[in-house]
């Protein structure tokens, strides 16, 4: 079995805690029958790869791993209200990616670290949950990237070799979209 949507890391303070968690994740995700996953954002550095890496080289058991590494975050923002921790800081998941050249080089900056997916999030861009729900409980679907920053983050990670994943929520009754209304 395939699991194209996964998180290995769920928690942890140091790097190492994170790392060990990620490894124990991966290892039941095969104990469950998973011979393949994608990790669609390690949260906060490129641990992932090494992972990745690690398993392939049969130090530790492990599912075959597609990873994103961090995600492109736009606008530095977090789009759940998180008081207890930050990102870690000086990568790609906390930099203001405002404009195509900016996006062009965080996708440089993710394929240096050896990602085999660029993520990126369309409809976030919010500093906590206040802004995120209608009075009627519908979503707020606000685009975070322009038109022209997806354009280059898709063509740089093409003309790299590397994949493009989307995260993206519709307003309407919290559907997921693929693109978000506001562009053509």
């Amino acid at each position: 079995m395939i699991d194209a949507h996964v998180h290995v890391n769920t928690g942890g303070v140091t790097l190492a805690q994170r790392a060990l968690r990620a490894l124990a994740n991966a290892q039941i995700d095969l104990a469950a029958g998973f011979t393949t996953v994608l990790d669609t954002d390690s949260r906060g550095t490129f641990y992932t790869v090494d992972l990745r890496d690690a398993i392939n080289a049969g130090n530790v058991q492990g599912p075959r791993m597609q990873v994103v590494g961090q995600s492109i975050n736009p606008r530095a923002t977090n789009y759940y209200a998180d008081t207890s921790a930050r990102f870690f800081e000086g990568y790609t998941e906390n930099k203001n990616v405002n404009g195509p050249l900016l996006a062009r080089a965080a996708v440089r900056e993710a394929k240096l670290h050896g990602v085999d997916y660029i993520k990126i999030y369309t409809t976030q861009d919010f500093a906590g949950t206040m802004h995120m729900w209608r009075p009627d409980a519908t979503l707020v679907d606000s685009p975070s990237l322009s038109l022209e920053e997806v354009q280059a983050i898709v063509d740089e990670a093409h003309r790299l070799g590397v994949k493009v994943a989307c995260h993206a929520y519709g307003g309407e009754g919290g559907r997921r979209r693929t693109q978000s209304p506001a562009w053509p």
